[in-house]
């Protein structure tokens, strides 16, 4: 797999909304890139692309023609649920999760800076937030996005312990 494969062929996207929000003829705009890693991981987990049009929709309702970054909240909203389900289910999809932490670890080794902030602030925040979701993630991720999540961990105080992720209630 490699990251923003799209984005080397001219930008394609999975949803007519981010063609219209996110042009990648325009070098200024912000968020490109980002484009390119959410067509990566439809790609990678079309078990989850069933929520994007959804999630498209919502962002589109929420911030009505206003300029956002989608793929952040796509990822939050998404992406970082589906590990969590994935680590807290009982029955462990080992083959989902090391594919998931691969996906991360591609992320944590882009040379693009704006797949690794999105690794670090959205995905990696969201594990450190969660004490079951850290104790389990920590030892599944490869060395390059340990370091990242060692920096997350720098900054984002231990989770309580006692805190159970709200869709494991």
């Amino acid at each position: 797999m490699r990251l923003s494969e799209d984005m080397e062929q001219g930008g394609r996207y999975m949803s007519d909304d981010f063609k219209t929000s996110y042009n990648t003829d325009n070098p200024k705009q912000q968020g490109t890139v980002l484009c390119g890693i959410v067509n990566d991981l439809l790609k990678e987990f079309p078990e989850i692309s069933e929520n994007y049009e959804e999630e498209i929709a919502w962002i589109k309702d929420t911030f009505q023609g206003k300029e956002t970054e989608g793929q952040t909240a796509y990822f939050d909203r998404c992406f970082c649920d589906y590990i969590g389900r994935l680590l807290m289910n009982e029955r462990r999809d080992t083959i989902r999760i090391e594919k998931v932490f691969a996906f991360l670890e591609e992320m944590a080794v882009s040379e693009d800076m704006e797949v690794r902030n999105l690794l670090q602030v959205t995905v990696l925040e969201y594990l450190r937030s969660w004490y079951p979701l850290q104790n389990e993630s920590e030892k599944l991720m490869l060395p390059e996005t340990k370091k990242i999540f060692d920096c997350v961990k720098s900054y984002l105080q231990e989770p309580p312990q006692d805190a159970v992720p709200y869709f494991s209630i």
